[in-house]
C-alpha cells in the first residue's frame, strides 16, 4: 500500500530549523490565590456538511489538577463557556478562574477562530461530478475524494535561508459502508478492511508537508488527500470522522537517520589538507636533495682524484724518494676528504629534515574512513558513488606512495653514516701523516692500501652519483605531480563530497528539526495559561448522505 511508501519517505525527507511565530494565545496574569492547571487537553469538534462546509466548532477542555488546588486559573478565547457537573467560574476578558475544589475541571465552549485544517469533499458518479444531495439511492461507480488544506504556517531557516513550513498535521479519516451495497472498494492513500458485512476505510493525509519539504519531497509520496472508489448499489453513506493531530510528528529523531557523521566530513577535509601540505613539503625537500646531490657528485669526483694521488704518492714513498709528494698528496687528500665530509653532513641534515616532515603526514590512511562515509550514503549519492569510490582508491594509492618514501630516506641516511665514518678515519690518518711525515714511512704502505680502497669506492660512487642525482630529481618531479594530483582530487572529489553532505543533508536536518519543533509547539487552540502544558486534537465530524 502507498502508506508504507510514505512512511519510508518520511525517514529521508523531514527537515527545517528553529520554528518561530506559531499562533499562541497571549499570556495573562494569574488570579490572586489561584494556580494554573498542570495540563490542558483540548478536543475541537468541527461539524461539517457532506461537502466539508463547516457548520459549527465546539471545544471540550479538560484542566488537570494533580495538586488538588481549590481554584484553577485558565486562559481561553472560547465563547459560551460552560463547566461540566455544575462547576462554576468567573471570567475577566480571556482570563478565567474555576472553582475546582481540588478536582479536575471539564468545560465546553464555542470556538471563535477557524481550525488550522479544513477539508473539501467531492463526489463523482460514473466519472461525472455530482452534488452529495443528489447521490442518495444512486447506483454506479462512485468516487469520494477528501482534500485537506493546512492553514497553520510558520517560517524556518534552512541552509541559512528563510523558508515557509506548515505545522505537520496528520489527518486520519474513518468511513464505514454496507458490504452488500459497496463492492470492489479501492482506496488511494489508505487501507480497506472488509469483514463481509461492513467495509471500513481508513484514509490519511498530511496537508502542507510536501511544501514544507521543498525539493526534498520531489520523489516522496506525501499525500494531502485520499480517495475511495467503489461499485455502489442504492448509495447511502454514514457520517465520517477525521482525527487531526500534530502529535505524530513531535518526536522526529534526527540522530536515527545516520547523519551525525557530518563532523567527520570536516575531519576528512582537514586530513586532506594535511596530506597535501605534507606532500608539498616532501616535494620541496626532494628538490633540495637533488640540488645538493650535484654538489656531492663534484666532491666525490675530487675525493677520487685526491685518493688516487695519495695512493700513488704513498707507494712512491715506500721507496727511497717521495716524502715531498707525500706531504703534497696528504694535503690534497685532507682537503678533499674535508669537502666531501662537509657535503655528506649537509646532505644527511637535509635527508633527516625531509624524514621529519614526512612524519607530519597522517598516521593512518584517511581515505579508508572516507570509504565508510561513502558506503553509508551510497543511495543518496546515486551515480556519483562509483566515481567518488574510484577517487578514494586513487587517494589511498597516493598516500601509500608518499608514506613509502620514508624507508628510502632511512636507507640513504644509513649509507651516509657509513661513508662519514670512513671519511673520518681517512681524514684522521691524513692528519697524522701530515703532522709526522718523517715517521710515516712505516705506515705508508698500510695507508697506501687504504687509499687505494678508498679510491675504488670513490670510483664506484662517482659512477653511481649521476644515477642518484637523476633519481632524486625524478622523485622531486613525481612528488610535485603527486601534490597537484592530490589538490585536484581534493577539489573535484573530497570537497564535492563534503559539500554534498553539508548542503543536502544539512538542509534535510534543518527541515526535520523545524517540523518537529512546529509539532511540539502546537499545544493549544483556544488559549493557554503560562506554566501549563497543553495538547490539542481536532475531530471533524462530517454529515452522512442518507436516503429519504
Amino acid at each position: 500500500m502507498k502508506n508504507r511508501n510514505v512512511a519510508a519517505s518520511f525517514g529521508l525527507a523531514f527537515s527545517a530549523v528553529a520554528l518561530c511565530g506559531l499562533v499562541m494565545a497571549p499570556g495573562h496574569a494569574l488570579a490572586e490565590g489561584s494556580a494554573p492547571a498542570s495540563q490542558k487537553d483540548e478536543t475541537v469538534y468541527v461539524h461539517t456538511t457532506a461537502d466539508g462546509t463547516v457548520t459549527s466548532e465546539d471545544v471540550t477542555t479538560i484542566l488537570k489538577n494533580p495538586d488538588g488546588a481549590s481554584e484553577l486559573s485558565d486562559s481561553s478565547t472560547l465563547s459560551d463557556i460552560e463547566g461540566k457537573d455544575d462547576v462554576t467560574h468567573t471570567e475577566n476578558g480571556s482570563s478565567i478562574v474555576w472553582n475546582a475544589e481540588g478536582n479536575d475541571v471539564t468545560y465546553t465552549g464555542t470556538a471563535t477562530g477557524e481550525a488550522p485544517v479544513s477539508v473539501r469533499i467531492s463526489y463523482t458518479l460514473d466519472g461525472s461530478s455530482i452534488d452529495p444531495s443528489q447521490l442518495a439511492s444512486k447506483s454506479g461507480r462512485v468516487t469520494i475524494r477528501y482534500d485537506f488544506e493546512n492553514h497553520s504556517i510558520a517560517t524556518a531557516t534552512v541552509n541559512g535561508a528563510s523558508q515557509t513550513i506548515y505545522t505537520p498535521f496528520t489527518c486520519i479519516t474513518a468511513l464505514m459502508f454496507d458490504g452488500k451495497d459497496f463492492k470492489n472498494v479501492e482506496v488511494e492513500n489508505g487501507k480497506v478492511v472488509n469483514d463481509g458485512d461492513d467495509v471500513i476505510v481508513a484514509g490519511y493525509a498530511m496537508p502542507g508537508l510536501k511544501q514544507s519539504l521543498g525539493s526534498m519531497a520531489d520523489d516522496a509520496d506525501v499525500p494531502d488527500h485520499f480517495t475511495v472508489t467503489a461499485d455502489v448499489t442504492d448509495f447511502e453513506l454514514k457520517s465520517s470522522m477525521t482525527i487531526v493531530t500534530a502529535g505524530l510528528m513531535s518526536d522526529i529523531d534526527t540522530e536515527s537517520l545516520g547523519f551525525s557523521n557530518l563532523d567527520d566530513a570536516s575531519a576528512l577535509t582537514d586530513a586532506m589538507g594535511q596530506l597535501i601540505d605534507g606532500s608539498s613539503t616532501l616535494a620541496s625537500g626532494l628538490e633540495e636533495m637533488a640540488s645538493n646531490s650535484k654538489q656531492l657528485e663534484a666532491g666525490v669526483s675530487g675525493m677520487q682524484e685526491g685518493a688516487q694521488a695519495i695512493s700513488n704518492g704513498l707507494y712512491a714513498l715506500a721507496g727511497d724518494d717521495g716524502l715531498g709528494k707525500l706531504n703534497s698528496g696528504a694535503r690534497r687528500f685532507y682537503d678533499g676528504i674535508s669537502l666531501i665530509s662537509t657535503s655528506a653532513g649537509e646532505l644527511k641534515a637535509k635527508l633527516s629534515d625531509a624524514k621529519e616532515k614526512l612524519a607530519l603526514l597522517p598516521a593512518a590512511d584517511p581515505f579508508a574512513a572516507a570509504q565508510t562515509i561513502l558506503d553509508n550514503h551510497k543511495d543518496a549519492l546515486g551515480n556519483d558513488y562509483e566515481a567518488l569510490k574510484q577517487a578514494m582508491a586513487t587517494g589511498s594509492t597516493m598516500y601509500g606512495l608518499v608514506a613509502g618514501l620514508s624507508q628510502g630516506l632511512d636507507d640513504a641516511i644509513v649509507s651516509l653514516d657509513g661513508l662519514s665514518a670512513k671519511l673520518d678515519e681517512a681524514k684522521q690518518s691524513a692528519s697524522d701523516l701530515a703532522a709526522g711525515a718523517n715517521d710515516a714511512i712505516d705506515g705508508a704502505r698500510g695507508l697506501a692500501y687504504a687509499a687505494s680502497e678508498l679510491e675504488d669506492g670513490a670510483a664506484q660512487l662517482t659512477i653511481a652519483m649521476p644515477k642518484l642525482t637523476e633519481a632524486m630529481q625524478a622523485a622531486a618531479d613525481g612528488s610535485k605531480q603527486l601534490t597537484e594530483g592530490m589538490r585536484a582530487f581534493n577539489d573535484q572529489g573530497v570537497s564535492q563530497l563534503v559539500d554534498t553532505l553539508r548542503n543536502d543533508y544539512g538542509g534535510l536536518l534543518d527541515r526535520m528539526n523545524a517540523l518537529s519543533d512546529a509539532a511540539k509547539s502546537y499545544t493549544n487552540f483556544g488559549g493557554i495559561t503560562p506554566g501549563t502544558t497543553g495538547s490539542v486534537k481536532f475531530v471533524i465530524e462530517t454529515d452522512g448522505i442518507t436516503k429519504d
